[in-house]
């Protein structure tokens, strides 16, 4: 009973004086080789590969989305879905050049900047005194300068929690600014649908449909004591917050990775002897959205543990970690990539951990670092900061 009278304390009269904002960038990759090359603009493009039978879609632009084309298909499904697509390997060099410049608008009004990947990132600016304190219209300054300095668009969202913040990013897009301020919280939370909020998974959103709970407002006004039957307490109460628009995260300016994963889910699920080449597209995938995280993670860490991650046709889910040698760690942090050994390894392992006969809907392949080097990396940052 205590736990619930805390949880309808924060739900009835949570409030901050923070002011958060969202930026996130317009498809970045895609918008980079656009306006590197205008010929490709009102062309259906994406970034991935390498071929167009192997390899997986980092992003699309637009114009390839309304095709149903999105990140982390295979190419091979994406051509099917457009055959005119245009594909283009990655240049990651130039695209963390871009969004170093794009960090640096943001570091011109706070320091309190959390970057997620190249193509995002949450600002506190509670205390900025820049545009009369209105974090609006610093939010609308901001798209400004991006735009003035790089000639790509963003969308932003602009509230008093990070939750509210990402969610309200996507609202607008592309090139869109939404803002919801403190007392317009639950009208704007009732008609978000439930995969749009950043803390519920696909596997969570299936069972809450089961019980034919969509959106926010079905989960608003739904009892707790049947979310809590349907999720088990402890993510019942984490999604009731969410729904209610409920979040104490702070903007981090900078957090050591734990863990990394790369998964793609197949809509339409595959046999087991389609295994060996879904494993070679996702170790792709693994290598473009690898190497585009900031080289700040890798500053004197080993990668100890491989974990793969299966799940089939009935959503039944398993896991499996091994262990990965000192050499294989620091071959995969030079290259961010798997050697022909390593991937080789990690066929194997899948092999033996799925079934001949299942079909398989999504796979995994993450990594988990050893943080023996932490404090040395903060004190080599505050020497370097200050």
């Amino acid at each position: 009973m205590r736990q619930n009278i805390r949880i309808m304390k924060d739900v009835t009269e949570y409030c901050s004086t923070r002011k958060i904002i969202h930026i996130d960038m317009d498809c970045f990759y895609a918008q980079v080789e656009e306006r590197n090359h205008p010929e490709l603009k009102n062309l259906p493009i994406i970034i991935g590969g390498p071929t167009p039978t192997r390899g997986v879609v980092c992003t699309a632009n637009y114009i390839a989305r309304e095709f149903g084309v999105g990140a982390g298909q295979s190419t091979y499904e994406a051509f099917k879905k457009c055959p005119n697509l245009i594909l283009i390997h990655p240049k990651f060099k130039l695209y963390k050049a871009v969004s170093a410049s794009i960090r640096k608008i943001f570091e011109q009004y706070t320091h309190k900047v959390q970057s997620i990947g190249l193509d995002e990132a949450y600002l506190d600016v509670t205390d900025v005194q820049a545009c009369h304190g209105s974090a609006t219209l610093v939010a609308q300054q901001i798209m400004s300068d991006i735009w003035n300095r790089t000639q790509l668009t963003c969308s932003a969202g602009v509230s008093f929690n990070k939750l509210i913040a990402k969610i309200a990013s996507d609202w607008n897009k592309p090139n869109g600014l939404c803002v919801v301020p403190p007392d317009q919280r639950l009208d704007f939370m009732r008609s978000v649908p439930l995969l749009k909020i950043p803390s519920i998974g696909p596997k969570s959103a299936r069972l809450l449909k089961s019980i034919n709970l969509t959106t926010a407002q079905d989960v608003i006004a739904s009892p707790l004591p049947i979310l809590i039957n349907t999720l088990g307490i402890n993510k019942a109460i984490k999604i009731y917050q969410a729904c209610h628009g409920v979040c104490h995260a702070e903007v981090e300016p900078f957090r050591l990775r734990q863990t990394f994963t790369s998964e793609t889910t197949y809509y339409e699920p595959i046999n087991f002897s389609g295994l060996v080449k879904a494993i070679d597209d996702l170790s792709v995938l693994f290598h473009h959205t690898f190497s585009a995280l900031d080289p700040a993670h890798f500053y004197q860490r080993t990668i100890t543990k491989v974990v793969l991650k299966f799940r089939d046709e009935y959503f039944h889910t398993k896991t499996k970690t091994i262990p990965i040698t000192e050499e294989e760690s620091r071959n995969l942090i030079k290259h961010r990539a798997w050697s022909d050994k390593s991937l080789k390894n990690i066929t194997e392992h899948f092999e033996v951990f799925i079934d001949k006969d299942a079909r398989i809907r999504l796979l995994g392949i993450g990594i988990r670092f050893k943080d023996s080097y932490a404090e040395q990396f903060e004190l080599k940052l505050l020497n370097e900061t200050y």
